[in-house]
């Protein structure tokens, strides 16, 4: 049987859920965890698993002084393309 596959769901904004990703991913055996960046720090890629899925939020991309986990993220993101993990 196949190892099954894990991936990271980035949750920026509490207003932008899941949603339908949850129930595609599970259907599709896929352990997903969640990081609400309200309330964790961005993980390292090493904690990422086999995937990458960040959602989307009210904030820019340059609302940096608002979400300082921004520049973090985007670092996170460079390394996962880098590192040829699949980025969603």
């Amino acid at each position: 049987m196949p190892r099954a596959v894990r991936a990271t769901i980035i949750q920026p904004d509490p207003h932008v859920p899941v949603d339908r990703f949850g129930p595609w991913l599970a259907s599709n055996r896929v352990l997903v965890r969640a990081v609400p960046l309200w309330q964790r720090d961005v993980p390292a890629i090493e904690e990422l698993g086999d995937g990458l899925i960040v959602l989307g939020g009210r904030m820019s991309a340059h609302d940096e002084a608002d979400h300082p986990w921004i520049p973090p993220l985007k670092e996170l993101m460079v390394a996962a393309v880098e590192a040829d993990l699949p980025t969603l």
